[in-house]
């Protein structure tokens, strides 16, 4: 069930439920998911992609290829550089990384009057902020905040608040424990300074850096959204959804076309269905 809340959609029970939805749909058409299972190579012969090797050596064979993941990180991972022209080495080195994100998962004690769903808590300098993050590659000094509340909405998900808080983050490869440590204690001061005391009433917490996003995600340098869009070209025109070297392979997700966020990257999984549904289409045209 979908809930409209002042103009804003919220999914009974989380957005883990679309992902359960098109699961279970995909599954009662036939389809088969491997869970926990790593792609090590895409297959192509002569231009075409021809499947997948997978970590544990099974090949799957197949004339399309949809890749559901970093469009820089899976060009330079799955496939040899001498088969992508378009996406050289040098090229993806040269590309300026979005910006990633610094995530603290907190579930507290009791409810809070003070917090409903949604809330920002915004720097003093915006500039200065994005400043920080792309030029400098530096953590913002004064960071803006926002925090999902998504039991204020549904509180059968949690006993307590369950709060989401989102940073903006710089895409680096490396973060120590103690700067890990010092920033997350950094952002509590700063919600402190706002009257909100976290601290006190905290039973759990996680944090996610933009090195932990790299590592688990296979996204280049934890970037959320690919190739940043600080430039009027990169802003408009996204990477394609079809690939222009292999016949056969197509990206979806917030690195390519149309962008980030979660109707993007809906829109981008259209886009690839349409694409080949119109292939599909035309070839049995052609065959009768």
């Amino acid at each position: 069930m979908i809930r409209r809340i002042n103009g804003v959609y919220y999914v009974e029970g989380g957005n883990t439920k679309i992902a359960e939805g098109f699961a279970h749909f995909f599954k009662k058409l036939g389809g088969r998911i491997l869970n926990n299972t790593e792609v090590k190579q895409i297959f192509t012969k002569e231009k075409k992609a021809k499947g997948v090797l997978l970590q544990n050596e099974e090949i799957i064979e197949g004339e399309k290829v949809i890749v559901n993941g970093d469009l820089l990180s899976s060009y330079e991972r799955l496939l040899p550089e001498e088969e992508r022209p378009s996406y050289k080495d040098r090229k993806i080195a040269s590309y300026e990384p979005s910006v990633s994100a610094f995530v603290m998962m907190v579930a507290l004690k009791g409810r809070r009057k003070n917090f409903v769903h949604h809330q920002m808590y915004f720097s003093e300098i915006y500039q200065r902020e994005f400043n920080g993050i792309f030029v400098h590659k530096k953590f913002p000094e004064d960071p803006t905040i926002y925090i999902s509340n998504s039991s204020y909405s549904n509180d059968r998900i949690a006993p307590g608040d369950n709060l989401f808080i989102l940073v903006n983050a710089p895409a680096i490869t490396f973060i120590t424990k103690v700067e890990s440590e010092n920033y997350k204690e950094k952002i509590y001061n700063k919600l402190l300074a706002y009257g909100v005391d976290i601290r006190k009433d905290k039973v759990a917490e996680k944090t996610i850096t933009p090195c932990d996003i790299e590592a688990k995600f296979f996204v280049r340098r934890g970037a959320l959204y690919g190739i940043s869009s600080n430039r009027k070209k990169d802003s408009f025109l996204r990477p394609s959804n079809v690939s222009k070297d292999i016949k056969g392979l197509y990206f979806v997700g917030g690195t390519t076309h149309p962008g980030g966020g979660s109707p993007m990257v809906t829109i981008s999984g259209l886009n690839v269905a349409h694409h080949i549904l119109n292939e599909n289409r035309k070839k049995s045209s052609k065959v009768f």
